[in-house]
């Protein structure tokens, strides 16, 4: 295991100690749990944040969102509240606006995506939105008017999936997601822990896929246009999982 021990005197009776068993003291602050910055439990714990899907989830010693190794302990509290903002997109907005409120809101999601950070909704206006949505940050919600009012949709001729989500974290509700393309997702999904909810998801061939990633909420959606043709399906989970459907 990747245990810390410390003054326990019966840690290891009946036990052998581990590879990566410590037997020390922590070093926590005083008054409280925290590490101090000489603690042995400090990029000592079993693998890296990113393969742990920690990274936005651990601080450092300084408050900031930690990298590498994941310490065997806590820091600090680290909130995404300072990090939080909205990016409004808009039938009626251009794509060299600054985005800071529904006047100066951008014409395309794409648009709207290549200025997102972590933490960030993208919040989607009524119309159709003919594009490509590739959504490469993790943390990020992107949010329609009403799925009764608010497209995303591909042509026939279309060589791309209509929504692809390849980062962790990632919220897609209220729209009216559709493809026209025999050989295409409406919503392709290869990062971890993705919330599709409250959307219209239609389409001819496989709607919401899942590969090799877990985690997944599919909640309150409508799903429609399904095909009779056989080895097609409305969800399915190609290598990996979903928490809630």
């Amino acid at each position: 295991g990747n245990n810390l021990f410390f003054n326990n005197t019966s840690n290891y009776t009946n036990y052998t100690a581990g590879t990566w068993d410590i037997v020390a003291d922590p070093l926590f602050e005083i008054g409280t749990y925290r590490l101090q910055s000489t603690s042995p439990a400090i990029d000592s714990g079993s693998g890296s944040l990113a393969s742990l899907w920690l990274e936005n989830r651990s601080t450092a010693l300084n408050g900031t969102l930690d990298t590498g190794i994941i310490d065997r302990g806590a820091h600090f509290k680290w909130s995404h509240q300072a990090n939080t903002k909205i990016i409004y997109v808009s039938k009626t907005g251009n794509n060299t606006n600054s985005w800071l409120n529904p006047t100066e809101a951008k014409l395309t999601i794409a648009s709207a995506m290549s200025i997102a950070s972590e933490w960030n909704t993208i919040l989607v206006w009524s119309w159709t939105y003919w594009e490509y949505v590739n959504i490469t940050k993790s943390n990020i919600t992107l949010m329609g008017e009403s799925p009764d009012t608010t497209f995303i949709t591909r042509t026939s001729a279309a060589t791309t999936n209509v929504v692809d989500i390849a980062w962790h974290g990632v919220t897609v509700k209220w729209f009216t997601i559709s493809h026209q393309a025999t050989n295409l997702l409406a919503v392709q999904i290869t990062g971890n822990n993705a919330t599709i909810f409250n959307n219209i998801v239609q389409g001819i061939y496989w709607w919401i896929w899942s590969s090799n990633s877990t985690g997944h909420s599919i909640i309150n959606n409508t799903i429609a246009w399904v095909s009779s043709s056989s080895g097609w399906w409305a969800i399915w989970a190609s290598g990996g999982s979903f928490l809630n459907i």
